[in-house]
């Protein structure tokens, strides 16, 4: 059993209206023992009219996190993350945020790809959903090789949530020219990646990222996953979490692992 969300947003998240005690209960609700808040931190983000919307107000944060966690330190182990949107042309100042706090988990996650979210619209407007796929899926291996304050990198194919045919037309093999230097410079770099169950809640038919991309990242060497809803309501927290577990196995994982003060503690699935 899965028995972790690592990765999770609330009211403190742009996106997000979830209090957090509702996700807490959701978590116990589904018999889960950790539970690893993820608000947003993604800075300069284009395209919105308020360009601090996704940014983090860590004091705020922070002190609601300790209070949750005193609440429910008898009911649930409660453990305080980020999700941070990578982009090298912040580098430095995505790694002054991150460096010396004191998170237990830090997700970097490519949202935007040279300025452009596939979930704004016009992302595809000029160009095939596989060229949109590709420049989404490059961003990977240079964010990757420019930051490396990040300890998971998270939902590797989120992009395919949005593109005009979604995963109808998919194959991630037809991108492993790609996805093979990004993988190697994360494994290199003794980082990991995520299993975000959030792709099956956004009517995709496979998690983020694919099967074919599990096994692969497996088959390069790559041994560090974490499992996350990337719920951002209390009744996603959790989703899917058996069919995780199977799909693990599949993938040929034994241990899933969840960070705490940024350190890998393995679990057997």
């Amino acid at each position: 059993m899965i028995l972790a969300d690592s990765h999770i947003h609330s009211k403190f998240s742009a996106d997000s209206t979830a209090s957090l005690q509702s996700m807490a209960d959701a978590a116990i609700e589904q018999g889960l023992q950790t539970l690893t808040f993820t608000d947003h931190c993604d800075l300069d983000y284009p395209n919105i009219p308020d360009p601090d919307l996704f940014l983090m107000k860590k004091p705020q944060y922070f002190a609601a996190l300790r209070k949750l966690q005193e609440r429910y330190k008898s009911k649930l182990e409660v453990l305080i993350g980020v999700e941070i949107g990578l982009d090298p042309s912040h580098a430095e100042a995505i790694t002054a945020f991150a460096d010396g706090e004191p998170f237990d988990f830090v997700i970097g996650s490519s949202h935007v790809a040279h300025g452009r979210d596939p979930y704004m619209p016009g992302y595809f407007d000029g160009i095939s959903e596989r060229e949109g796929y590709a420049f989404y899926f490059r961003s990977i291996l240079e964010n990757a090789q420019a930051i490396k304050c990040y300890n998971v990198y998270g939902h590797l194919d989120y992009v395919v949530r949005y593109g005009p045919n979604k995963d109808r037309d998919y194959h991630p093999f037809d991108y492993l020219d790609i996805f093979d230097p990004g993988f190697k410079t994360i494994i290199a770099d003794g980082k990991g990646i995520e299993l975000n169950t959030g792709g099956w809640t956004r009517g995709l038919k496979q998690a983020h990222p694919h099967l074919d991309l599990l096994k692969r990242y497996r088959e390069l060497g790559g041994e560090i996953i974490t499992v996350g809803s990337d719920a951002h309501s209390s009744n996603s927290v959790g989703y899917g979490f058996a069919r995780a577990a199977e799909l693990l196995k599949e993938a040929g994982f034994k241990y899933y692992a969840v960070y705490k003060a940024q350190k890998p503690q393995f679990f057997t699935l």
